[in-house]
């Protein structure tokens, strides 16, 4: 099969440079390092029993046009003679703009009430249909498209016998794939027009179907090429995807994709029961799966199947009045139904159902379908205010809402004031018969608590998920999935096993050397940090409600002052301790500049906070940050119902990080590094150096931030951090606001940047750079490669010609569904986990690529998730050994923790100043908003300026912050 080059966006973000290529496993390439033991990993072993099998790909194309449409809704009900009156248009008539010819009126009436009592068209009505043009295509969704096909295969199998015998397998978009080719399509294709009857609307519509066949393959050149350590071919690659599809098919069809591979039960609750997390939401149990060549054993290759239980969180299909009063203030907006909305309940209802797009059903007919509507607005008047024509033209059929649906769906309504909810199709539905429709997947992101009880509820622990896992595999019943017998394919009961090892852990240090025990070091109350920043220009601020804040402050202070001294901070009293919990936001933001003009020495402030006043935090940190250059600390004041050593430690160590001190490093001692000196080259000019050693090496991480899915003006923000210290503990950052790309397009001005500033602060240029790519797919490896570490290239060379440090570049992946199992019990924690520095590079491991998961903390609650690594570019020469220590140790020197971290710290460092970005433009926009509103109204392309947001995101490298970890 060969697949067509389309041309992306991305490939005008970099000239692509044929000598860059991902490197190749090298044969027999293991580290070595490290305790062996037995793992087992939630894989499964896939056969074929014919490896000669033909796939067949089709290209389907389904379409709806809009002249299908006209003839549709010419069709009389057959019990009343009227307009079909399930279709939206009815609605919402087409304009005389659309075709000149004078048209006839139609009698009839719809399925509820229009927004126009004259022709049952609103103005909102009329601009949807007037912007679409009347020759185009209308937009199917994926989930129909899929009903519509496989009505159509039963249809054309019974009738035509076209497809009898030929299991079709199709992705909702354009792609079906066959193990046999009917007749018809082995020559000129397949053109019908097809009617199909909807289930959740209840009525008839005809579609245009075109089949034709675009190419086949043999399943065994990918079965051939498994075996090689070879990057996959095109062909191989198309392979796999329409066996993906081929996989997913039935799954698709049983239950609810909340992604390309992730299925759920809601209501049958197949994979267990769901459960309440609070705001009329409820997480769900379903699972993930994934096709995958690995390395498989002795180096032979194998096509795996991987299966993983996973959560997400649904809206739960209650009534609309009960749903809105789970939101803020909703009790006391939404209590009174018999009284019109007011307009703060209108904003909620805007913002939390019509913006989120939130499907709506009536919840009291009596009808066999419910009906989806979206929302478009709230109407101004209730159901019993509003009338409308039942037959169109007819004045005599004039009815209100209320009478309407006591004549049609035999439902008194009972709250006759109470606003309806305007569709986008233009019907008027009262909001007291409204419920949210069932199945619908939560698409922002988890707020308040909801996080809290959704992981509290999802902490699996590992013996339960692996049989969760293996009753997954039996209740998908693939050995009666028609698709995949027809595959001939076989699949595996049990968890394949692996060959893992356990790395020794690194030494931290702050004064003394610490012994790391799973991923944990005990400091002791005594020891100081390894260089301890003087907190001596320090301010306290209580902004809480809370009625205990102020004593709480006090014993904060007491406390914070006589840890700090332990620790070597040598603290002084606050040069001020204010309470303005009373004081609006601006009060305090005004309190804090003129304290600055007089004190320019203030370095740091102290928040006591309540929980949720996200808007505060946000105007504090770009405040503090961006204009005053002052560090912040917040602190909730609930968090200290009970203030101990610790959790002050746990404050002083994120302040000691942001005025610019390092707490603890991590290295490995020098008896492992003497054993396997033997290994590098003894020159110590070499740029290997010794096993870990991290002088003159800069450590770089990088991620992006980007807003969330309803945000149209929001840009994604990208953070890069550099190393500049031999422990690779300090950090330097450079954040930009970029397009909503994955790659970074300024990656050549950020890594020029960095540079300066090392050599700003070590007096040289590195000598080798080692850069740890965070947010990074499969897929995207080849076009990182290509612009990313070009423009890294090209950075060195604006410091000289012969300035080309050897670099490593290799991807963290979190966002997979790998999980690891000791096979004897005495091998894990006590969480029952595999123990941190667990690291596997064989079996599951990607089969031609360098790579290895690495699980390198401890676990706390459920089951641990370790990281992937993905070597995409090394011409340091560092074996897996040298990667794999050195990837746990920057584990293990976290400066917020005294704990082993899941992913390297510059990774999570690159994540924060991604994330504190964001926060600093929203507090921009909390200052400002007038200006903010107003840049944006007069922009072109409805995006904020620039100048903008360059100013309200960007720490630039002259500024003193740049030189700090603000951002920890």
């Amino acid at each position: 099969m060969e697949e067509v080059n389309a041309t992306t966006a991305l490939d005008f973000l970099c000239v692509r440079d044929s000598k860059l290529a991902i490197p190749l496993r090298r044969e027999h390439e293991e580290g070595t390092i490290g305790t062996k033991i037995k793992l087992k990993s939630n894989y499964f072993k896939i056969g074929f029993a014919e490896k000669d099998t033909i796939i067949y790909h089709f290209d389907v194309k389904i379409t709806d046009t809009p002249c299908i449409q006209e003839d549709d809704l010419c069709k009389k009900n057959e019990n009343n003679g009227a307009l079909s009156a399930s279709d939206p248009s009815l609605a919402a008539p087409k304009p005389n703009s659309v075709n000149k010819k004078k048209k006839k009126k139609k009698k009839g009436n719809s399925n509820c009430p229009s927004t126009n009592t004259d022709t049952g068209t609103s103005k909102a009505s009329r601009a949807i249909t007037e912007s679409t043009p009347a020759s185009s295509c209308r937009w199917i969704p994926k989930t129909l498209k899929q009903k519509i096909f496989e009505a159509f295969i039963q249809e054309k199998s019974v009738s035509d016998q076209i497809f009898e015998n030929r299991i079709m397998a199709y992705d909702g978009g354009s792609s079906a794939y066959s193990t046999a080719i009917p007749t018809p399509l082995k020559k000129d294709g397949l053109v019908e027009k097809f009617e199909f009857k909807d289930p959740e609307r209840d009525r008839k519509k005809t579609y245009k179907i075109e089949w034709k066949r675009v190419e086949y393959a043999k399943l065994g050149k990918l079965l051939s090429h498994v075996h090689k350590k070879q990057h996959m071919p095109k062909a191989c690659q198309t392979i796999c995807q329409a066996l993906e599809v081929m996989f997913n098919y039935e799954r698709t069809k049983r239950f609810t994709a909340a992604s390309y591979n992730r299925f759920f039960s809601p209501d049958e609750k197949l994979f267990g029961r769901n459960f309440n997390i609070g705001s009329g939401k409820e997480g769900v149990v379903g699972f993930a799966m994934s096709l995958r060549l690995c390395q498989g054993w002795k180096d032979a290759g194998a096509l795996l199947l991987n299966i993983d239980v996973s959560h997400a969180a649904f809206y739960r299909p209650l009534p609309v009045l009960e749903y809105l009063k789970t939101r803020p203030d909703g009790d006391k907006l939404f209590r009174d139904p018999t009284k019109p909305l007011s307009s703060d309940a209108i904003t909620v209802i805007e913002n939390e159902i019509i913006k989120k797009n939130i499907k709506v059903q009536m919840m009291k007919t009596k009808q066999s379908y419910q009906r989806k509507y979206s929302v478009k607005e709230v109407s101004p008047q209730g159901p019993g205010a509003h009338k409308f024509e039942v037959e169109r033209g007819n004045p005599a059929s004039l009815r209100t809402v209320i009478e309407y649906f006591e004549e049609k769906y035999k439902i008194t309504l009972v709250y006759p004031e109470l606003n309806c909810f305007i569709m986008t199709n233009g019907a008027q539905v009262p909001i007291e018969v409204c419920q949210i429709a069932p199945k619908q997947l939560v698409k922002e992101k988890l707020s308040n608590n909801e996080p809290k009880e959704f992981i509290k509820n999802t902490a699996v622990k590992p013996k339960d998920r692996q049989e969760m896992i293996k009753d997954t595999l039996n209740k998908n019943k693939f050995d009666e999935d028609p698709v995949l017998r027809h595959l001939g394919v076989s699949i595996e009961n049990d968890l394949v096993s692996t060959d893992g090892r356990l790395l020794p852990p690194p030494v931290v240090k702050l004064q003394n050397c610490h012994d790391v025990n799973n991923g944990v070091w005990d400091t002791g109350s005594k020891d100081k940090f390894k260089q301890s920043a003087t907190l001596n220009y320090w301010g306290l601020l209580n902004v809480s409600s809370h009625p205990k804040a102020h004593e709480r402050t006090e014993e904060l202070k007491k406390k914070l002052i006589a840890v700090a001294k332990r620790k070597g901070m040598n603290p002084q009293e606050p040069l001020f301790d204010e309470n303005l919990s009373g004081d609006h936001n601006k009060n305090i933001a005004s309190f804090l500049r003129n304290y600055k003009k007089g004190n320019t020495e203030l370095q740091l402030v102290v928040f006591i906070m309540d929980k949720g006043n996200q808007k505060f935090y946000d105007l504090m940190k770009s405040l503090c940050e961006s204009e005053l250059k002052i560090a912040t600390q917040c602190v909730l004041v609930k968090t200290l119902e009970r203030i101990t050593d610790l959790l002050i430690t746990n404050i002083l160590l994120k302040i000691n990080a942001k005025l610019g001190e390092i707490s603890q490093v991590a290295f490995y001692k020098k008896e492992i590094r003497c054993n396997y000196m033997d290994k590098l080259p003894l020159d110590t000019s070499s740029p290997s150096l010794s096993l870990l050693s991290l002088d003159g090496v800069m450590v770089m991480g990088a991620d992006a931030n980007h807003p969330a899915g309803g945000d149209k003006v929001s840009p994604s923000m990208v953070a890069v951090v550099a190393s500049v210290d031999k422990f690779a503990s300090s950090y330097v950052n450079e954040v930009h606001q970029t397009a909503r790309l994955d790659i970074i397009e300024d990656m050549q001005e950020i890594t020029q940047n960095l540079l300066e500033q090392y050599r700003t602060r070590t007096k040289r240029l590195p000598i080798r750079i080692i850069m740890y790519r965070d947010g990074v797919s499969d897929t995207q490896f080849t076009t990182v490669l290509a612009c990313e570490l070009k423009a890294m290239r090209d950075a060195c060379a604006r410091f000289g010609k012969d300035y080309k440090p050897p670099m490593t570049f290799m991807c963290v992946q979190k966002r997979h569904h790998t999980r690891l199992f000791c096979e004897d019990e005495r091998d894990t924690d006590k969480s029952g986990n595999v123990r941190a520095g667990t690291v596997v590079d064989t079996v599951i491991t990607t089969h031609s690529n360098r790579n290895f998961f690495l699980c390198s903390h401890g676990g706390i609650q459920g089951t641990s998730k370790p990281a992937h690594y993905t070597v995409l570019w090394d011409d340091s020469d560092l074996n897996m050994d040298h990667l794999q220590l050195l990837t746990n140790s920057l584990c293990h020197n976290y400066a917020r923790c005294f704990r082993a971290v899941s992913l390297p710290s510059p990774v999570l460092y690159a994540d924060r100043a991604a994330y504190r970005a964001k926060t600093r433009l929203e507090g921009a926009i909390e200052q400002a908003k007038h200006k903010w509103e107003k840049a944006l109204f007069s922009s072109k392309d409805g995006k904020y300026p620039e100048e903008y947001l360059r100013a309200a995101i960007r720490i630039d490298k002259s500024m003193e912050a740049s030189r700090k970890m603000y951002f920890v």
